[in-house]
């Protein structure tokens, strides 16, 4: 652990630093538990700061349209069924869950997908899980999900405008 002091940071620098944390959890393999929780997280937080700065909502605008429809209700059901399994216990005390690493990609794309709309930019774990999820899922995601990413020119990148936690993407965050 570094420093042992406060700090002090923004919902979107939480936010990029759940993301970077859950993207070495996930891709490690080692607590898939763990990485499905600090996904939908990062995932939230995302998802609420496109929603008061007036963002399209990531899931709903962005990722559901590329399923086909037929597969829409049940990814919808399954997406949140893990996240409030792993957050709550008010309902069902003694029940159990099998948990799917897919899902949690599927969090993490519409993370991604949301932080780039929120911020211009792409952090290599955002751009890796991306390229990533639309590379994996050929057949769950419709003609065209790649394409806007593939055929995006590189965006030039202002270091005055990257959040810290961004620029020093290497360096361990502290606890």
């Amino acid at each position: 652990m570094t420093g042992t002091g406060p700090i002090t940071i923004t919902k979107l620098e939480a936010a990029e630093r759940q993301f970077r944390q859950v993207v070495r959890l996930h891709f490690g393999g080692t607590d898939p538990v763990s990485a499905h929780t600090l996904a939908a997280a990062a995932c939230e937080v995302l998802r609420d700061l496109a929603k008061h700065r007036g963002v399209p909502h990531p899931f709903l605008d962005g990722i559901l349209p590329l399923i086909p429809p037929e597969k829409r209700k049940e990814i919808r059901r399954l997406f949140k069924k893990g996240q409030n399994f792993l957050k709550h216990a008010t309902t069902d005390p003694d029940e159990s869950i099998t948990m799917n690493p897919e899902f949690t990609e599927l969090l993490l794309f519409e993370a991604a997908r949301a932080h780039g709309a929120l911020t211009g930019y792409e952090t290599p774990e955002t751009f890796g899980v991306i390229t990533w999820v639309c590379l994996k899922n050929p057949d769950i995601l419709l003609g065209g999900a790649f394409e806007g990413v593939r055929d995006q020119p590189p965006r030039p990148i202002d270091q005055s405008q990257v959040p810290r936690c961004a620029v020093d993407r290497d360096r361990p965050v502290p606890h």
